[in-house]
């Protein structure tokens, strides 16, 4: 950051907030450290790619929710401590608003249930009218394989 920018941060503290209440940017020990920290990272994130972006947040979800060190190799991505790859959480698939918006089919909550285990599966199953079932017939046999994946991963 510029130091023109720092000195426009020190202003900021002098602001008041609206109906006399103090903002955020007035508490020197907690609030301007952390409001300053916040608006570096936004700036910074503005000129940084988004590949960079995603593995510092992976390397922060690393640490603080499975408690691993990590660290960024150029060639290999976010690493642990002991020197292991830490595959990323994302997907690179970026959903249509209109998939975000409708429900999804019959036939894809039956997988999605499918994936979860037997136990999951049969609840599932249970609360389907028989039309719905019948609609699920010819997946059956995938349905099954799908299951069986899933309690085998998860008894591993």
């Amino acid at each position: 950051m510029e130091r023109r920018s720092i000195a426009c941060l020190c202003r900021r503290r002098s602001l008041q907030a609206p109906r006399g209440q103090q903002p955020p940017w007035a508490d020197e020990e907690i609030g301007f450290p952390a409001m300053c920290e916040k608006t570096a990272k936004r700036r910074l994130r503005r000129d940084m790619p988004l590949s960079v972006y995603q593995s510092a947040a992976r390397m922060e979800e690393a640490h603080e929710e499975q408690g691993l060190h990590s660290w960024i190799h150029p060639d290999k991505g976010v690493m642990s401590g002991d020197g292991e790859v830490i595959a990323p959480n994302y997907n690179d698939v970026t959903p249509t608003a209109q998939h975000i918006i409708s429900p999804p089919s019959l036939e894809d909550e039956a997988k999605m249930a499918a994936e979860k285990g037997r136990e999951v599966f049969t609840q599932f199953w249970k609360r389907l009218t028989n039309a719905e079932r019948g609609r699920l017939n010819p997946l059956i046999e995938i349905l099954k394989t799908i299951v069986e994946k899933a309690d085998n991963a998860q008894s591993t």
